[in-house]
């Protein structure tokens, strides 16, 4: 999925350099429809050169990457599978609009009310290492074609999403319970 070219110059202290460039046409064709190039250039820090002096750095970095792929992967194979799974689940997003940042949005129809929602996730801790098994919505969006009270739906799914338990199957869990919110 990612090539990463060494270099190693002769010097007094031996050094690397490392740089990640990845395969966008693989990562499409696995991934499609949800811009899974966007939240792998930010997890990984694509196009970025660092340089490392000696085995033990490398190895650290080699664990690094290791565990943000296994999370990341992770993240967009339970999105594959929620969007099989729920029948209201139409949509899932990447979104990096700055280097400091990376959302998930996720949208959902229920083509009966003519009601969509779009919630967002905050998925930038996924740099960092850290699995989001409790993250919540920081922004759910209900827009209706026909006349009916897009709060009450839009606290109906907050209240769904408070009770799920923390852990790694969370966004499976939240796409599970927001698309069974919608179909009622």
């Amino acid at each position: 999925m990612t090539k990463c070219r060494l270099t190693i110059t002769a010097a007094r202290t031996p050094s690397l350099l490392v740089s990640t460039k990845l395969n966008e046409a693989n990562i499409i064709k696995k991934f499609p429809n949800m811009d899974a190039c966007a939240a792998f250039a930010y997890v990984l820090n694509a196009e970025a050169t660092k340089k490392y002096f000696g085995s033990r750095s490398l190895a650290q970095e080699t664990r690094m990457a290791r565990s943000l792929l296994h999370n990341l992967l992770d993240v967009v194979q339970k999105l594959q599978k929620a969007r099989i799974e729920s029948i209201n689940f139409v949509d899932a997003t990447f979104i990096s609009a700055s280097v400091e940042r990376l959302d998930l949005q996720l949208s959902f129809v229920n083509v009966n009310s003519y009601t969509k929602m779009n919630v967002m996730l905050d998925m930038t801790w996924l740099k960092h290492g850290v699995y989001p098994s409790d993250i919540i919505p920081h922004s759910i969006q209900v827009s209706r074609t026909k006349k009916s009270n897009s709060e009450a739906l839009s606290a109906q799914a907050k209240a769904a999403v408070n009770n799920l338990r923390a852990g790694c199957f969370r966004i499976l869990g939240l796409c599970r319970c927001i698309s069974q919110a919608m179909s009622q």
